[in-house]
């Protein structure tokens, strides 16, 4: 993929996490929107393949950049450039991870920490704290209601629009129970993180990667598995092996 401008916010969610948000505009129209997060502090960031795809052919327009954000309680922006590069794809799953460089973390002022991957996550029944687009209001405020989240292992699987919703063609899924999640499923949550509990620290773990929804469930990429994908592209992540505190 080629370099991409790109804006840097700074700011947390929950006091931790940091959010990437891949915005595409060309010159007074907006193109395209999707969502990612750091899993290091080298500035290495996850996304979904077919967010790289999709973008790919809109930075031919004039004027298209990208945007990385970090999320906090409100939104505050840090005018300073980055760009978007080392891009490697997964060629089983939807992922996808890049770099920003320069590298945001070396900034005094960009006061944020990469999600960690939490191991067990494929738990049944577990309770999802939070999931999708950053700029949403249920990212900061999830409300109760109630939802299912397919997890998708690291057998292969595709996503596609399909009358308007998207749909898993291949792929054995873990299911998991959520009740906070709260409101439907829009193109630029693909990439987002998806949070399952909340650590003694204070801090969210990652529990999957937001991929696309489903006729009635939201489909996403376990921690395990895109900390596998991560391994293999010798990206180095954020892990914890402390007990965590679930969340109600």
């Amino acid at each position: 993929m080629a370099n991409a401008s790109v804006s840097s916010l700074g700011g947390s969610f929950g006091g931790t996490s940091s959010i990437v948000e891949l915005t595409c505009q060309g010159p007074g129209e907006f193109r395209g929107s999707a969502t990612g997060f750091f899993v290091n502090t080298a500035g290495s960031f996850v996304t979904a393949r077919h967010v790289l795809d999709s973008m790919e052919g809109l930075k031919a327009s004039d004027g298209c950049v990208l945007v990385a954000i970090a999320s906090q309680h409100g939104w505050s922006r840090a005018a300073k450039p980055l760009h978007v590069v080392d891009c490697a794809e997964s060629a089983q799953q939807d992922l996808a991870v890049c770099r920003a460089d320069p590298n945001p973390f070396d900034s005094l002022d960009f006061t944020v920490s990469p999600a960690y991957l939490h191991a067990a996550s494929q738990e049944h029944g577990a309770s999802v704290v939070a999931v999708g687009f950053p700029g949403d209001a249920m990212f900061r405020e999830p409300a109760l209601l109630s939802a299912t989240v397919a997890l998708y292992d690291t057998m292969q699987f595709e996503c596609k629009p399909s009358g308007g919703r998207w749909e898993v063609l291949t792929g054995p899924s873990v299911w998991l129970r959520s009740s906070e999640l709260s409101a439907a499923g829009t193109e630029g949550m693909s990439g987002g993180p998806v949070f399952l509990a909340r650590s003694r620290d204070g801090q969210d773990d990652l529990f999957a990667m937001f991929a696309c929804f489903g006729a009635q469930h939201i489909i996403a990429i376990p921690a395990d598995s895109i900390a596998k994908f991560l391994r293999e592209q010798h990206v180095p992540v954020a892990r914890r092996s402390e007990p965590f505190i679930r969340l109600p």
